[in-house]
């Protein structure tokens, strides 16, 4: 699958549903030697399965050794993987707030230089690195606070490199700004696929700590806890072990404003108040609608991958409705979508006159329009997922 694409696209998979030619050829029944009816179950297309939701990728100067795009995968809080000297403090904050799977990359620093992010996310495609969906640029936010130009240019870049990976970019904005706005002005940060969140932590011990590595972890956790589609905020959100400064009500009502999700003091603790995205664009203000969106779009090309294979006809227009319909219909009972039927919470539509031109169908391209209804906003939400059949 080519994620590079606007319009979802399977270019590689196994075909699970056969031709009856197929069945005829390689489905032999065993040689009884008896007169009998005999019956012999044939698998069956796969179910659409949801991808892992909070895999976490940090990257930045994580090693005094490694050069950059050198990557490792973190299992233990207290364990750095050989060579990245250190991150164990990120990694600790990550599995102490409910994380539990975090891949980490090198962004190496000259002598007396930036760490090289660019480089590390040019890295990315030969890395190995396939499934992530939270990504941080440690660091960076301090690192390059002198060149907003150029802090900027590398956020925006990193978004456009985590929505090929169907990934939000996490953001660490400062942790005083005298307005938040302006500070997100001058990076021109307009992007769904960013979130910010400020102010910084106070650790136990009295110091600051960038919060982005926490809020990965308690992501994570209120992703296992409750899905994708629920608000990483509220009195639940509470990051263990850490200490907020108050936030004014004013000061407060400016960070919604400028979509900076502010962490709040209350009752002695940390508590993340807020999941809005970086985007002005009303459809994509709430950070879970616009995760739960990519999260549905990645399985769903994911899972439709076994039809690659298959002639554009209703049968496979058919199969693969059903198919959609039976995963978007399991998110509905769990409440990931609104409506009181099915109807009034999503749809979908595949066919020929519906999603698709006899041309389409001639250069093999099998179109599929979805609409969900988010719980925030509760309207329809269409998106068109493309499947390139092979020729």
């Amino acid at each position: 699958m080519n994620r590079r694409e606007l319009l979802l696209s399977a270019a590689a998979g196994t075909a699970l549903a056969v031709t009856p030619r197929a069945l005829a050829t390689a489905q032999k029944f065993p040689d009884y030697g008896i007169p009998g009816v005999y019956v012999q179950e044939l698998p069956g297309p796969q179910a659409i399965i949801g991808r892992p939701t909070a895999v976490a990728l940090f990257i930045g100067p994580l090693s005094s050794t490694l050069p950059t795009g050198e990557t490792a995968t973190c299992y233990r809080r207290d364990l750095a993987p050989a060579g990245f000297d250190l991150a164990l403090p990120l990694i600790e904050q990550f599995f102490d707030q409910g994380g539990t799977d975090l891949v980490l990359m090198q962004a190496a620093a000259p002598q007396k230089g930036l760490p090289d992010y660019a480089g590390a996310l040019a890295a990315l495609d030969r890395s190995g690195v396939s499934q992530f969906n939270l990504l941080l640029l440690t660091g960076a936010g301090t690192l390059l606070a002198a060149d907003p130009a150029a802090l900027g240019a590398l956020y925006r870049s990193a978004a456009a490199t985590a929505r090929t990976y169907f990934a939000q970019l996490l953001i660490e904005a400062p942790d005083a700004a005298p307005d938040y706005a302006a500070w997100r002005a001058s990076l021109s940060l307009n992007d769904p696929d960013m979130a910010a969140w400020a102010p910084w932590l106070t650790a136990p011990d009295g110091s600051l700590i960038p919060p982005g590595a926490a809020m990965a972890g308690l992501i994570a956790r209120t992703d296992a806890a409750s899905g994708v589609w629920q608000a990483p905020a509220g009195t639940s959100a509470t990051l263990d072990g850490f200490t907020s400064r108050a936030i004014a009500a004013d000061q407060l009502q400016a960070m919604n404003t400028a979509h900076i999700n502010a962490i709040r003091a209350l009752q002695g603790s940390a508590n993340a108040w807020g999941a809005r995205t970086l985007s002005d664009n009303p459809e994509w203000l709430y950070l879970p609608v616009r995760r739960l969106l990519r999260w549905t779009e990645a399985s769903i090309a994911q899972g439709i991958g076994q039809y690659v294979f298959q002639p554009n006809t209703r049968p496979t227009w058919d199969a693969i409705t059903r198919d959609v319909e039976a995963f978007l219909a399991d998110l509905w009972r769990q409440g990931a979508l609104s409506g009181a039927i099915q109807r009034e919470a999503f749809f979908v539509n595949c066919g020929l006159g519906e999603t698709m031109t006899a041309q389409d169908i001639f250069e093999d391209r099998l179109i599929i329009q979805i609409g969900l209804a988010a719980v925030r906003p509760a309207e329809f939400i269409t998106i068109n997922l493309e499947l390139r059949l092979a020729s």
